[in-house]
Parts: C-alpha cells; sequence; structure tokens
C-alpha cells in the first residue's frame, strides 16, 4: 500500500516560505531552509532555544482557560532538576518590588519600566516585552507588562531590580506548583527549577504568590496582584481538611518567628509540626521543608542545641541545593549559626 509522502515543513524565519532543510543544532525544535535564514532568525531564537521546554499556545484541553501561552516540558525531570537558565532581554535595578503591596511603589515600579522601553531600540527585545501579557492596562503599557510578567532578581535583602525573560516569563501559576524560578546572582540569570517530578507534555508551572494559605486567601491574593480567578487543581479540590492544613502551615510559618523570641523550644516544635504538615498533603519537597528546616536551625543553634543544629542545617542545606540551583554550592547563600 503506498503512503502519502509526510508534508514538508517550512522555513521558520519570517517572511520565508522555502522548504525546511535543517534545524537548530542546540534545541532540535526550529527549522529552516539554510544557513542564511538561520543566522538571520537567531536574534530572536536565541532567546527561546532552550531543548528542555517550549512555548506552546492556548489550552491543554480544548476549553479556552483565559491563561494564553504557556511553558511545557519536553523531557522528563526530577526534584532539583534545572528547566533553564535565562539572561533578561530586559532589566531594570530599582529597590522596591514592583508587586509590592504599596500602591505608590507599584506605580513608582511601572514607571520605571515606562521610561526604560523609550531608550529601548526597535529590535526583538522590544518586540519580546510587548508580546507579552498586560493584565492591568489596555492598550497594553510597558509598566502593566512588566506588573504582570517581571521577576525579581534576587530577594528583598539583594534585589538586583527586576526583569523580563522570554521563556521563564511564560511559565502559568499553580497553587502547588511543579517547578520554581531563583535569580542566581554568581551566574546573573534566571534559573527555572523542577520542585517536583515531571514527564514530557506536562505544563510547567510556578507559584505567583504562596501555597501555604488557605483556597479564600490564594484566589484573593492572585485576583488582587495579578487579576485572576486561579483554576489550578489545588483550587479546585473540595477537600475542607486539605484547605485547613494549607492554612495552618501558613499560619505556623508566621507564628515561628514571633514564638522564637518568648519560647524558643516550643518554636522548634512548631517548625518540626510544620513539616510534618508539609508531607502529610504532598508538599514534601525542598521547596517547601528548606526554610522550616532552616528555622529549626538557627532556633536550635540559639539555645545552644549545638547537635540538633548542626542536624538541620544539614537537611535545610540539602534542600538548598535541591531547589535553588542544579547542586550547585556556590549558588547557595545559607547562613549557618552558632
Amino acid at each position: 500500500m503506498k503512503r502519502d509522502a509526510p508534508e514538508a515543513r517550512v522555513c521558520e524565519r519570517e517572511g520565508c516560505t522555502n522548504v525546511a532543510r535543517s534545524h537548530c543544532g542546540k534545541c532540535g525544535l526550529v527549522h529552516y531552509c539554510g544557513r542564511e535564514c538561520q543566522q538571520a532568525a537567531w536574534s530572536v531564537h536565541k532567546w527561546f532555544c532552550n531543548p528542555c521546554v517550549r512555548i506552546a499556545r492556548g489550552p491543554a484541553s480544548g476549553e479556552d482557560d483565559g491563561r494564553g501561552a504557556r511553558l511545557v516540558a519536553l523531557k522528563s525531570f526530577k526534584e532539583g532538576d534545572e528547566l533553564a537558565r535565562e539572561r533578561p532581554f530586559a532589566r531594570i535595578a530599582h529597590k522596591d518590588s514592583i508587586h509590592a503591596s504599596d500602591e505608590e511603589a507599584k506605580r513608582h515600579g511601572e514607571g520605571l519600566w515606562d521610561d526604560h522601553v523609550t531608550t529601548m531600540k526597535p529590535g526583538a527585545a522590544r518586540d519580546l516585552l510587548y508580546g507579552l501579557t498586560d493584565a492591568w492596562n489596555d492598550p497594553p503599557t510597558a509598566g502593566g507588562i512588566a506588573r504582570t510578567n517581571c521577576l525579581p532578581l534576587g530577594d528583598h535583602n539583594d534585589s538586583e531590580g527586576s526583569g523580563l525573560f522570554a521563556l521563564i516569563c511564560r511559565a502559568n501559576h499553580a497553587c502547588r506548583p511543579n517547578a520554581r524560578y531563583i535569580w542566581r546572582h554568581d551566574l546573573q540569570r534566571e534559573l527555572l527549577i523542577a520542585v517536583r517530578d515531571i514527564a514530557p507534555g506536562d505544563e510547567v508551572t510556578v507559584t505567583y504568590g504562596t501555597s501555604t494559605e488557605g483556597r479564600a486567601q490564594r484566589q484573593a491574593t492572585l485576583l488582587r496582584g495579578f487579576r485572576f480567578a486561579c483554576k489550578c487543581a489545588l483550587c479546585e479540590t473540595d477537600d475542607a481538611r486539605l484547605d485547613q492544613t494549607l492554612q495552618r502551615i501558613g499560619e505556623l510559618d508566621d507564628e515561628i518567628p514571633k514564638v522564637a523570641w518568648a519560647n524558643p523550644k516550643q518554636a522548634v516544635r512548631m517548625a518540626l509540626k510544620a513539616i510534618e504538615l508539609c508531607k502529610s498533603v504532598d508538599m514534601d519537597s525542598a521547596f517547601y521543608l528548606k526554610r522550616f528546616w532552616h528555622d529549626a536551625h538557627q532556633i536550635s543553634a540559639k539555645i545552644g542545641n549545638t547537635a540538633d543544629a548542626d542536624k538541620y542545617f544539614d537537611y535545610a542545606l540539602a534542600c538548598a541545593l535541591l531547589c535553588e540551583g542544579g547542586n550547585s554550592p556556590e549558588g547557595v547563600r545559607l547562613p549557618r549559626y552558632g
């Protein structure tokens, strides 16, 4: 029986309709008719060139979920595996977070990005910026796009500002994510790291807020900060016990540093209880446990319990190596006390 010949691929350089005869040697995902088109397309493709993940348009199911583009895994990943290492195509330096709760800080951050875009020459970076979603303005503004998508370059103690990323900024939110992003000062790159196992074809998700709150609190936070109603698996469940447990973990997280001053031994017990609760609701990855192990370490060191302090630090460090940077000690800055 004669089979139909497979449909020929078309060169993926914008404007070219020639038959593709080669592909990108790094990611293998994009095809070109020849070297000339491949070189011409590199100024844009270099921002997306990654053999581990790709951007997919539209929802995974047939029903439109309103989230637009999403990031999809191309291979299997284990907890701690690196999915992407990306430099920002645009960045600015500032002290206050553009996602801060203070409205004045938000307006200031948006204004910085609105000013910054006027300094950007026409080309790939500017096109990438305006290709992202603005949840705040219609028509979109650079400040609104940044407020919707930008990622912090560091935490509140050592922030270098904020940046926009061609791939990582496409990762959608889930209240129980399978990945996390972190800025590595030593590499000057944003890393996307698996916090649980990921299979080929799975959507890669991160959290835009906190997972350790009750459903109503999480929904309110996301609606206020990002203007969408979360429909992730965790938010769609009706399990009241699960919701109460998540809320209790969040309460313990808030209470531990307060209790530590008056009753440090009780604070250590609270940290260990938080770890136990995390494990009971399938949140036993290093991403969630690190902070509680480190709390237990700090408090134990404070009261002179050296043996427990050392043990808890080892646990916290193992978690940090898994969730902060591809098992690189140079990228993990975890203070040791005692």
